[in-house]
């Protein structure tokens, strides 16, 4: 079923990008002409919800709206109809059997994901997926409304709105809809980098983009760490300079506004890359007049502040709503360190990086806009996730970026578009240094066999996944899925059968609880902290006072520490109910010793005050006796 939920949303989103083409007017760009649809989505429902507050009717009315724009569009234009002999139709390329080939085993790798997963790996999307259930429950994107009302946040709200309201419509849990807008974005970024290679060089530049950014691996490690606001937000970036590169190109109106349409909709994504985009934008305006060709006075004023100016404008709603949390003390943590250096080329793969190098010395070489711009954009992540030079000489200047720099995400996840654009130069120099037309020759004759033995590759890999994780539990390091197949059916089973306002105690992890919320949509003790949460106090002093339970379950005092807490149900973690579970987990590092020191004293029916109403696997769901009448009695 999230595999089939999967196709029909890259085929949706695809089918809109198809749409789109006569907006774009010129050459088939089906992953702009998709992202361009998102973001005027993503764009229509915030220019409104800080006003009508947000719904997923609202998110339907405002998809409605914009599907009947691309529609109308697409009934218009006579490159979509037949036409009479003698008159002229709009010519578009459209990709090769190869490309497109290509393309379909992108979407099968993302999506392979998305099938053998229980959850999303590692952390990010617990608390994403978080915020996404208070605003579909509450339709408040500045609290964590309705269970702690008492605590404010300030983060972006577009990936949290879309994931509410495609569970709305799917009727699918929050962790699996996070899984497939997650690897839709991800599709959509190697698209539009096909799109963008084609606009500036052709099919062998495009095919190049594309390469770099899967080979880059900062893409595929953000995907797979859970990182979904960041591709998202990289998606809508990629897809505002595409548009800039193309205005720059032709002068045509059209794009400059699309291009601002993107723009908005990157910090209504995610902060992180709103500032890694800052970071490269801002410099290379004035790099720009250094390229080849030179921007006109008025083509630069365009970019400069017209475009910046309009998307300012659309997300107006949204800043003037969060004003107060945007005067508040909520600030990043995080400091600029020289280790972030090593950031940049191991989550990419170090060979990009290595590529990227070439391809600087290329770029200061031709000098084209687009190599310009991924010059100063990696220097520009470099300076602020690594050397922080600027915040020793000029602090008070760079003070309003800093506050909400986060230096490790920006070493992830910034050089992911500049490592596509010169590392895909570098390819195209190595292969036109290798003989292009001996290089087409061998890629005409090898590519369909070589992508079927992909495809096979993937059918192996997905049938026997089993078998390969048990062989990778000695090799791979990171932690994986905090949550089982065990534990998702315990969930699923609170959420089907607790009354709505029950209230769970999960374990206090770290991690090891903060799906519990998530998916059975609950009231939990625990929930996945957050940086820029504010006013929690309250709930902090309620989960140390119920860590005591975690330590001694059996203590008679807790029957009374869980009544005072209004706590219903126990939720034990099949990691901690049946240790020996772990052998079969999509995980490969056991919880950390402060989870483990909770699960000192177990948990059973032989404490007094609990009954056993669900079991799997060892995953496990008590009733507190003081409670309710229990699920089927």
């Amino acid at each position: 079923m999230n595999a089939l939920w999967y196709l029909l949303w890259i085929v949706f989103l695809l089918g809109m990008g198809l749409l789109g083409q006569s907006l774009l007017q010129r050459a088939a760009r089906v992953g702009l002409g998709a992202a361009l649809f998102l973001a005027l989505v993503v764009d229509g429902v915030w220019l409104l919800a800080p006003v009508l507050d947000w719904s997923a009717d609202l998110n339907t009315a405002v998809g409605l709206l914009v599907f009947a724009l691309f529609a109308g569009s697409a009934a218009l234009d006579p490159g979509w109809s037949t036409v009479a002999p003698g008159e002229q139709t709009i010519t578009r390329r459209w990709p090769s059997v190869r490309d497109g080939v290509f393309l379909l085993l992108v979407i099968a790798g993302f999506g392979a994901v998305v099938l053998v997963l229980p959850v999303p790996l590692d952390t990010d999307a617990q608390g994403f997926g978080y915020l996404a259930l208070q605003l579909r429950e509450s339709g408040d994107h500045t609290s964590l409304a309705p269970w702690h009302p008492e605590i404010d946040y300030l983060y972006s709200p577009a990936f949290p709105g879309l994931v509410a309201h495609l569970s709305v419509v799917s009727g699918l849990g929050i962790h699996v809809v996070q899984m497939i807008v997650g690897a839709g974005a991800a599709v959509l970024f190697v698209w539009l980098a096909y799109d963008l290679g084609n606009e500036l060089d052709g099919p062998r530049m495009g095919r190049a983009f594309m390469l770099a950014a899967l080979g880059g691996t900062g893409l595929l490690t953000a995907f797979m760490d859970s990182h979904y606001t960041a591709v998202l937000a990289l998606t809508f970036s990629l897809a505002f300079l595409t548009f800039v590169l193309r205005y720059l190109a032709d002068r045509r109106g059209t794009d400059a506004v699309f291009a601002a349409i993107c723009l908005a909709a990157v910090p209504l994504s995610q902060p992180d890359t709103t500032l890694a985009l800052m970071i490269g934008y801002g410099p290379w305006l004035v790099v720009l007049w250094w390229a080849r060709p030179r921007p006109s006075w008025q083509a630069w004023l365009v970019l400069t502040v017209a475009i910046p100016a309009t998307a300012l404008l659309i997300v107006t709603p949204w800043l003037f709503s969060i004003r107060d949390l945007l005067n508040s003390s909520i600030e990043s943590p995080f400091e600029v360190e020289l280790s972030h250096l090593g950031t940049m080329v191991a989550m990419h793969g170090g060979v990009v990086a290595l590529l990227a190098v070439g391809g600087m010395v290329l770029a200061l070489r031709q000098r084209h806009p687009a190599q310009l711009l991924a010059v100063v954009w990696l220097a520009g992540i470099v300076e602020f996730a690594a050397l922080g030079l600027l915040e020793r000489t000029i602090p008070t200047l760079v003070e309003p970026l800093l506050k909400y720099d986060y230096p490790f995400s920006l070493a992830w996840h910034g050089p992911i578009i500049p490592y596509t654009i010169l590392g895909g130069t570098a390819l195209v120099w190595l292969a036109d240094r290798w003989g292009s037309g001996r290089l087409d020759r061998w890629l005409h004759r090898l590519a369909l066999p070589g992508m079927g033995l992909l495809a096979v590759t993937l059918m192996v890999c997905v049938i026997g996944f089993d078998i390969l994780l048990k062989l990778s539990k000695e090799y791979v390091t990171f932690y994986g899925a905090f949550s089982s197949e065990a534990d998702v059916d315990a969930m699923l089973w609170l959420r089907d059968h607790a009354p709505d306002d029950a209230r769970i105690l999960n374990h206090p992890g770290p991690h090891e609880g903060d799906w519990v919320p998530v998916i059975t949509e609950r009231d939990t003790v625990f929930f996945r902290p957050q940086p820029f949460f504010r006013h929690t106090e309250y709930s902090e002093a309620e989960q140390d006072a119920l860590r005591a339970f975690w330590l001694n379950p059996t203590d008679p005092a807790n029957a009374e520490r869980l009544r005072a807490a209004g706590v219903d149900y126990v939720l034990v973690p099949q990691v901690f109910g049946d240790p020996e579970s772990y052998d079969d987990m999509i995980r490969w590092q056991r919880p950390l010793p402060e989870a483990r020191s909770y699960a000192a004293a177990p948990i059973s029916e032989e404490i007094p005050f609990l009954r056993l109403v669900y079991e799997k696997d060892g995953a496990q769901v008590y009733w507190v006796l003081h409670a309710m009448t229990p699920p089927g009695e």
